[in-house]
């Protein structure tokens, strides 16, 4: 009896450690991956994470082992292919995992991000016919939680400031929705992954239905700010009034470029991009 007891004694302690060293080990490597990410030896650090979240898969790390792997390959090196591979696979392992889910899906959208929203980041949108001159309106970001940011919109008439309006936007399964509540109460779908030609949905702004289509994911275009080409574009029309439209460019990894109107053969620029400065995702 008391070898029984000796044995299970033996047994039980020799799987205590195990959990143990499968906790440190996922820790070191994890703890070896942030230092490299940190020195700049971006798939050295990629490979680090990856054995954590695959290796150590109950871990509590690994979910977020996964997703900095892909946030290296889209923030840092911008293979976004490789990027959105990794947060598919953090989707498909891990989906009771909270926050990472949460970004994993932002992650996926952003790759690349036509809309990139990051604390601190500013743009200046101008009238096209004057140049600025008669009509600006300055952008501001500021993030107000994980994954929520607030867009604060100064617009002015020459030098004299003559409103500010403030939106929110977050990415929720794969769209990006604009209120103007925190709470988002009210929202409006601006952008659908994935974004191809011929992607389409009906959405609310202002109490009134709207449809938006993906007529182009290749655009260039040229404003006060240069050129930019791949750029999506967007068809707006306002199911109340067929057949006359709004066009929105959107390019990779700067944001809204282009803003016209007109009917399904015919642009006017209303307004455009003048100026950016952007701060890292």
């Amino acid at each position: 009896m008391k070898k029984l007891a000796a044995s299970v004694f033996v047994f039980t302690f020799f799987l205590a450690s195990l959990a143990g060293i499968s906790g440190c080990g996922a820790k070191y490597a994890f703890s070896q991956a942030k230092k490299l990410e940190k020195k700049g030896f971006y798939v050295q650090a990629v490979e680090k994470y990856l054995k954590v979240s695959r290796k150590y898969p109950k871990d509590a790390l690994a979910p977020e082992a996964m997703y900095r792997a892909g946030e290296i390959y889209r923030a840092k090196l911008k293979i976004y292919p490789e990027g959105i591979n990794i947060y598919l696979e953090l989707l498909k392992n891990f989906p009771d995992s909270g926050i990472w889910l949460k970004l994993a899906k932002m992650g996926v959208f952003n790759s690349p991000s036509y809309f990139p929203m990051a604390d601190g980041s500013a743009w200046t949108e101008v009238d096209s016919a004057s140049t600025g001159k008669n009509m600006k309106a300055q952008w501001y970001c500021q993030e107000i939680s994980t994954g929520v940011y607030k867009l604060t919109k100064k617009y002015f008439a020459g030098d004299k400031l003559v409103t500010t309006v403030a939106r929110y936007y977050s990415i929720d399964n794969l769209e990006l929705v604009e209120s103007k509540s925190q709470d988002f109460a009210d929202k409006t779908v601006l952008l659908k992954y994935p974004f191809n030609t011929g992607t389409s949905w009906v959405t609310e702004q202002d109490g009134r239905k709207i449809k938006l289509t993906v007529i182009a994911a290749n655009a260039g275009v040229k404003t006060a700010a240069g050129q930019f080409d791949n750029c999506i574009k967007i068809q707006q029309e306002d199911l109340n009034l067929p057949g006359s439209y709004k066009y929105v460019y959107y390019a990779k990894d700067t944001g809204f470029v282009l803003m016209a109107t007109g009917t399904s053969k015919t642009e006017h620029r209303s307004s455009e991009l003048l100026s950016y400065s952007l701060k890292e995702q």
